[in-house]
């Protein structure tokens, strides 16, 4: 089970409250705060601060997830990642990944021949993104680069459908759009103006991870 759930758990966002930074040092700055449902049951939370400057983007995510059986812990994930984007474009990443006692890490910059993760020999395009939820233009990429283990995987996003959602209790009109991977199958919703609403996973075993904004 561990190994299964583990396959769902990539860089998930949420839609943002905007606050502006006191100092006036940087333009704008969003959070997004979820908790984690496996099955229906909270398992954790995936937060997200995201600080934009003069087209910079600078990402931290903290993800803590705790699945139990019977008040027995069977699993346990820490995911600590900071992702440095120009415009949509990766420049930087430095991600750190427990998964239920497997260590992961994924490090990698953009140089002159394109970007480059420091576990690999293989050279990425200059312009990649990771799952990058909070960033709509995502929808429009093929390949994507994943924070947990560093493949850059391929991808197809299709529109399904437009649709009513409850997000934190109130009924809000989403765009409805269908991401699928290899071994990877997530529905995503957005606002009509482009705001990412939610998420829901169904793993190879059939259960149903799901963020819920807080």
């Amino acid at each position: 089970m561990p190994r299964i759930f583990a396959r769902c758990l990539l860089a998930l966002l949420a839609a943002a409250n905007l606050a502006h930074a006191a100092d006036g040092g940087v333009d704008e700055t969003q959070q997004w705060r979820f908790k984690v449902l496996l099955d229906g049951k909270p398992i954790g939370h995936h937060y997200f601060t995201l600080a934009e400057k003069n087209g910079r983007r600078d990402l931290t995510s903290e993800a803590r997830f705790n699945v139990k059986l019977l008040f027995v812990t069977v699993y346990r994930y820490v995911h600590d990642s900071k992702e440095i984007f120009q415009g949509d474009c990766l420049e930087r990443i430095d991600a750190r990944t427990n998964d239920n006692g497997t260590d992961l890490a994924v490090k990698g910059s953009l140089e002159s021949k394109g970007f480059v993760l420091a576990s690999q020999a293989t050279e990425h395009p200059a312009c990649i993104m990771t799952f990058a939820y909070w960033n709509p233009n995502m929808l429009q990429q093929t390949r994507l680069l994943n924070s947990q283990n560093g493949k850059y995987e391929p991808v197809t996003i299709k529109k399904v459908a437009s649709e009513t959602l409850t997000v934190r209790g109130n009924a809000t009109q989403a765009e409805h759009y269908f991401l699928a991977g290899d071994k990877l199958k997530i529905d995503l919703w957005y606002s009509p103006a482009n705001e990412w609403l939610a998420l829901r996973s169904t793993t190879e075993d059939g259960r149903q991870l799901q963020y819920q904004l807080e």
